[in-house]
């Protein structure tokens, strides 16, 4: 039946998850399609964890409803139907790792968290930003002595924070005219420190009601400097 209320809006491959040492997620904001791939801008991430593999894979069956070659449709849930059932911590190579799906876990305050930690420094690069509480949040650490920097593809959506932000004095920059498409739905949080806790955001969640209410997405939070940086 897929998605109902909104979209199914993953972009996460899972390879092996029964196998220790090959057990590959591979996630970001990258669809498979020649536009995706070869001309807009996205990211891909590729991690090698079971228990992540298995995280994923139980998100993944939630939606098929079966563990078995064919789905049940008749049980299959999308969107407002899933449930917060799969864990959202992980070690992986000594770095903190969290997992959110959406609707169900509430990304949307996880990512508030993140951003309302940020001491120093504040990236993000989003294809859609509406989401009113996360545009506070992005002043308030701009205010607060954060500098802060974005970048923006759908300046003109319905609910834009675009005009919001830069009114108020933060740096953002329009990709709206510029060719291709900037895909990705990443933000980094203090990569200049290394005593702040340098994390990660990205995987298929725009910063939209949609995104937190109907469509079905993932978040992963890494913790770490070095891929902060990058």
């Amino acid at each position: 039946k897929g998605n109902t209320a909104g979209i199914m809006h993953h972009k996460f491959v899972v390879i092996d998850a029964n196998d220790v040492n090959n057990s590959w997620v591979l996630g970001g904001s990258t669809n498979w399609t020649p536009n995706n791939l070869f001309d807009d801008y996205n990211n891909l991430i590729a991690i090698q964890d079971q228990a992540l593999a298995m995280a994923y894979t139980l998100e993944f069956e939630e939606m098929w409803d079966d563990t078995s070659a064919t789905p049940n449709v008749g049980n299959a849930k999308f969107g407002p139907d899933k449930t917060n059932n799969t864990p959202h911590e992980f070690n992986i190579g000594g770095r903190l790792v969290e997992l959110y799906f959406s609707p169900s876990d509430n990304t949307t305050n996880k990512i508030l968290n993140a951003i309302s930690s940020s001491n120093n420094d504040l990236e993000f690069a989003l294809l859609s930003f509406t989401r009113n509480d996360l545009g506070t949040a992005v002043l308030n650490a701009h205010n607060g002595g954060v500098s802060v920097k974005g970048i923006m593809e759908n300046q003109n959506d319905l609910g834009s924070e675009y005009t919001y932000l830069t009114t108020n004095g933060v740096d953002l920059l329009s990709h709206m005219s510029v060719p291709f498409i900037l895909h990705h739905k990443y933000a980094v949080i203090d990569a200049t420190n290394a005593a702040s806790d340098p994390t990660l955001i990205t995987g298929s969640h725009n910063w939209s009601t949609s995104a937190e209410t109907k469509n079905d997405e993932n978040t992963l939070f890494i913790h770490d400097e070095v891929i902060a940086n990058m």
